[in-house]
């Protein structure tokens, strides 16, 4: 007769087994207007461009290009106007910029929420502007969605390094985002034509504006039966002063640098 071998290890209690909670998402909303916004715009370029019959650098300084010059002259709305405009009417600038907000919008959207969403892609698009325009050249037109797109990567990679040892995968996020910028940063150098200095400048802020939005999770026991439901601590009117101070130094900087270009 053969006798029964009790286990290694005694089963864990329904008490001591691990509980994986659902973590707070937005549904994405800013991403599909951004994207259909660009696209707009796009074609707007590309109607004038065919109508009018001006070359493509042209259309594109008279619809808010920036261009360094002209904003040291006090054209400074051409900071944020560059963003959303593409080089036509070839599309492949657009292609490529709104694959990656199509990636990734959603993904930052869902996790930080839509207005912290919209605040770090308007913040980091802008913080490239403002780096381009302290280095970049004089007189050439730079447009494009680059900077707000890395500032969403920036935005992963401190969602990523926050939770880190919390997150299942989190680390491998953070090196796969840190290895994204590293290619692009080595495309970028490669190519002629390429505005580092606002792709630079968008990571940056967006790294320093999630840093201060990222989500803070706690966990709150609702109900008579004290279920367990992850919540997020943090939000926009949480840092509003924070984000104040952010858009401060940028106009502070932008002032700057304009007293450096001496016009």
């Amino acid at each position: 007769m053969n006798t029964p071998v009790p286990p290694p290890y005694p089963p864990a209690s329904p008490a001591n087994r691990p509980t994986y909670l659902p973590l707070p998402f937005a549904r994405p909303r800013w991403t599909y207007i951004l994207l259909g916004l660009n696209v707009a715009i796009w074609l707007v370029e590309l109607g004038a461009y065919t109508l009018t019959g001006y070359d493509i650098g042209t259309i594109l300084i008279l619809l808010g290009a920036k261009v360094n010059l002209l904003v040291a002259q006090g054209e400074y709305w051409r900071l944020l106007t560059a963003m959303f405009l593409h080089d036509a009417p070839q599309p492949l600038h657009l292609f490529f910029n709104m694959y990656a907000l199509y990636i990734l919008g959603p993904q930052i959207e869902a996790t930080y929420g839509r207005t912290r969403f919209i605040t770090i892609y308007l913040l980091s698009g802008l913080a490239g502007s403002v780096l381009s325009y302290a280095f970049g050249a004089a007189d050439v037109p730079s447009v494009g969605a680059s900077g707000a797109i890395f500032g969403l990567v920036g935005a992963l990679i401190a969602y990523a390094y926050r939770y880190r040892d919390h997150l299942h995968r989190a680390r491998q996020q953070l090196m796969n985002a840190i290895a994204i910028v590293l290619i692009n940063f080595l495309f970028g150098l490669s190519l002629p034509g390429i505005d580092n200095w606002a792709h630079l400048g968008g990571l940056m802020g967006g790294v320093v504006t999630s840093a201060l939005l990222v989500p803070y999770y706690e966990v709150e026991y609702m109900g008579l039966e004290g279920q367990p439901t992850v919540v997020d601590r943090n939000s926009l009117r949480r840092q509003s002063l924070a984000i104040l101070a952010v858009i401060a130094a940028l106009v502070v900087a932008t002032f700057y640098i304009t007293r450096r270009w001496g016009i």
